[in-house]
Protein backbone atom coordinates (compact mmCIF):
# COMPACT_ATOMS: atom_id res chain seq x y z
CA UNK A 1 0.00 0.00 0.00
CA UNK A 2 3.02 2.16 0.75
CA UNK A 3 4.33 1.32 -2.27
CA UNK A 4 1.64 2.34 -4.27
CA UNK A 5 1.17 6.04 -2.22
CA UNK A 6 4.34 6.75 -2.99
CA UNK A 7 4.32 5.99 -7.11
CA UNK A 8 1.46 8.54 -6.98
CA UNK A 9 3.52 11.24 -5.24
CA UNK A 10 7.08 10.69 -6.11
CA UNK A 11 6.72 9.70 -10.34
CA UNK A 12 3.99 12.21 -11.06
CA UNK A 13 6.28 14.92 -9.16
CA UNK A 14 8.93 14.43 -11.62
CA UNK A 15 6.75 14.28 -14.77
CA UNK A 16 5.22 17.94 -13.16
CA UNK A 17 9.34 19.06 -12.74
CA UNK A 18 9.92 17.97 -16.65
CA UNK A 19 6.92 20.00 -17.71
CA UNK A 20 7.26 23.00 -15.42
CA UNK A 21 10.87 23.32 -16.45
CA UNK A 22 9.88 23.09 -20.13
CA UNK A 23 7.31 25.69 -19.67
CA UNK A 24 9.54 28.24 -17.90
CA UNK A 25 12.85 27.28 -19.71
CA UNK A 26 11.37 27.51 -23.04
CA UNK A 27 8.40 29.39 -22.92
CA UNK A 28 11.40 32.52 -21.87
CA UNK A 29 13.53 31.06 -24.92
CA UNK A 30 10.90 31.31 -27.54
CA UNK A 31 10.55 35.14 -26.30
CA UNK A 32 13.79 35.87 -26.66
CA UNK A 33 15.42 34.02 -29.82
CA UNK A 34 14.94 35.56 -32.84
CA UNK A 35 14.78 34.48 -36.01
CA UNK A 36 13.97 36.79 -39.03
CA UNK A 37 13.96 39.69 -36.93
CA UNK A 38 10.93 38.38 -35.03
CA UNK A 39 10.85 36.30 -32.00
CA UNK A 40 10.27 32.29 -32.63
CA UNK A 41 7.28 32.71 -29.84
CA UNK A 42 4.99 34.69 -32.88
CA UNK A 43 5.90 31.31 -35.04
CA UNK A 44 2.34 29.30 -35.11
CA UNK A 45 4.46 26.19 -35.08
CA UNK A 46 6.63 26.92 -31.99
CA UNK A 47 3.15 28.57 -31.00
CA UNK A 48 1.34 24.83 -31.11
CA UNK A 49 4.41 23.29 -29.55
CA UNK A 50 4.26 25.60 -26.52
CA UNK A 51 0.37 25.13 -26.20
CA UNK A 52 1.11 21.30 -25.71
CA UNK A 53 3.53 22.04 -22.94
CA UNK A 54 1.35 24.18 -21.34
CA UNK A 55 -1.51 22.09 -21.82
CA UNK A 56 0.55 19.12 -20.29
CA UNK A 57 1.61 20.99 -17.24
CA UNK A 58 -1.88 21.98 -16.50
CA UNK A 59 -3.20 18.37 -16.54
CA UNK A 60 -0.37 16.99 -14.47
CA UNK A 61 -0.27 19.52 -11.89
CA UNK A 62 -4.48 19.02 -11.92
CA UNK A 63 -4.26 15.21 -11.42
CA UNK A 64 -1.43 15.85 -8.93
CA UNK A 65 -4.04 17.84 -7.05
CA UNK A 66 -6.84 15.53 -7.03
CA UNK A 67 -4.70 12.18 -6.09
CA UNK A 68 -2.86 14.67 -3.41
CA UNK A 69 -6.25 15.15 -1.88
CA UNK A 70 -7.42 11.52 -1.98
CA UNK A 71 -4.78 10.82 0.05
CA UNK A 72 -5.53 13.41 2.46
CA UNK A 73 -8.70 11.46 2.54
CA UNK A 74 -6.93 8.58 4.12
CA UNK A 75 -7.36 6.36 0.83
CA UNK A 76 -5.56 4.15 -0.43
CA UNK A 77 -5.54 4.07 -4.52
CA UNK A 78 -3.26 1.50 -5.93
CA UNK A 79 -4.96 1.59 -9.46
CA UNK A 80 -5.06 5.71 -9.66
CA UNK A 81 -1.41 5.76 -8.23
CA UNK A 82 0.07 3.55 -11.50
CA UNK A 83 -2.13 5.76 -13.78
CA UNK A 84 -0.98 9.00 -12.29
CA UNK A 85 2.92 7.00 -12.63
CA UNK A 86 2.30 6.10 -16.55
CA UNK A 87 -0.10 9.72 -17.35
CA UNK A 88 2.22 12.26 -15.73
CA UNK A 89 5.58 10.49 -16.60
CA UNK A 90 4.35 10.83 -20.22
CA UNK A 91 3.35 13.81 -20.28
CA UNK A 92 6.39 14.97 -18.81
CA UNK A 93 8.13 13.36 -21.55
CA UNK A 94 5.95 14.92 -24.21
CA UNK A 95 6.84 17.97 -22.94
CA UNK A 96 10.50 17.90 -23.20
CA UNK A 97 10.33 16.27 -26.78
CA UNK A 98 8.42 19.31 -27.40
CA UNK A 99 11.27 21.52 -25.55
CA UNK A 100 13.78 19.78 -27.41
CA UNK A 101 11.60 20.64 -30.89
CA UNK A 102 11.25 24.39 -30.15
CA UNK A 103 15.13 24.73 -29.05
CA UNK A 104 16.24 23.27 -32.33
CA UNK A 105 19.74 23.30 -32.91
CA UNK A 106 20.68 24.26 -29.61
CA UNK A 107 19.08 20.75 -28.34
CA UNK A 108 21.23 18.71 -29.73
CA UNK A 109 24.11 20.40 -29.01
CA UNK A 110 25.19 18.74 -25.62
CA UNK A 111 26.88 21.52 -23.38
CA UNK A 112 26.54 24.39 -20.88
CA UNK A 113 24.07 26.43 -22.88
CA UNK A 114 21.92 23.37 -23.57
CA UNK A 115 19.18 23.95 -20.56
CA UNK A 116 16.75 20.87 -22.23
CA UNK A 117 19.10 18.08 -22.82
CA UNK A 118 19.26 17.15 -18.96
CA UNK A 119 15.80 16.27 -18.91
CA UNK A 120 15.94 14.98 -22.38
CA UNK A 121 18.34 12.49 -21.01
CA UNK A 122 17.03 11.90 -17.62
CA UNK A 123 13.23 10.76 -18.76
CA UNK A 124 13.58 6.72 -19.59
CA UNK A 125 14.69 6.73 -16.04
CA UNK A 126 10.86 7.94 -14.83
CA UNK A 127 9.42 5.53 -17.57
CA UNK A 128 11.63 2.65 -16.77
CA UNK A 129 11.18 2.61 -12.77
CA UNK A 130 8.44 0.33 -11.19
CA UNK A 131 7.93 -0.58 -15.04
CA UNK A 132 5.90 1.20 -17.47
Amino acid sequence: ECLGEGRGISLPSLGSAQAKVATLAVGGYARIRKQFKVPIASMEGVQEKLANIGMNTFQITAGRNLFNAILADKEKPPVLSAIMKLMCTEKGRVCTNEAMDVVGGAGISKGKMNFAATAYVATPIAITVEGA
